[in-house]
């Protein structure tokens, strides 16, 4: 776990003024049993994790796509090549989504916006280890490179999972399913 406790407090106060803000339709489907608290979505979310990341393109069309993503500090993480669409989408207009799901048993939803990593920030060194973490051998592809990476800051965030047998959710209970 990379989040400290001021980390885990930002989360958990995301996760319940999104759900205060939420929708009738949206509340019926997340109920409280089935939310996920901060320190179950740390848990859950660990090493790479397939994102499927929405941008806005010129026309203000959404475009979607997966990314690899990472879970880092109570925010996800990602990246993409600086020429791709993705990374020309995201500098003219910041707005993001992103989506973590798997199968029914675990999805995490972020609304917000991408602010680029400055590989030599405390967030960016400490971002750049936790990629060697997962990924193993050296980190040589980020300063004066073509790759770019961004840490989504959410406006707006919702993390569900399955009650399981005894009351608590698949996600706290710490039990992988067939899709993860």
């Amino acid at each position: 776990m990379h989040e400290s406790n001021d980390d885990l407090e930002a989360l958990q106060r995301v996760l319940d003024e999104s759900y205060a803000g939420a929708g009738k339709h949206l509340l019926s489907i997340h109920t409280p049993n089935w939310r996920m608290s901060a320190e179950d979505v740390v848990s859950k979310l660990t090493g790479m994790c397939v994102l499927n990341l929405a941008t806005v393109n010129s026309r203000g069309e959404p475009i979607q796509g997966p990314v690899d993503g990472m879970f880092y500090r109570g925010r996800f993480f990602c990246g993409s090549a600086r020429n791709s669409l993705r990374a020309q989408h995201i500098k003219a207009n910041p707005a993001v989504s992103v989506a973590h799901v798997r199968g029914e048993e675990l999805a995490v939803i972020v609304h917000g916006t991408a602010l680029e990593v400055d590989p030599e920030s405390e967030t960016g060194l400490g971002f750049r280890k936790y990629i060697v973490e997962v990924y193993g051998g050296e980190m040589t592809e980020w300063e004066g490179s073509s790759v770019v990476y961004w840490e989504v800051a959410p406006r707006k965030m919702f993390a569900l999972a399955p009650v399981v047998e005894g009351g608590e959710s698949d996600a706290s209970s710490g039990t992988e399913g067939d899709s993860g």
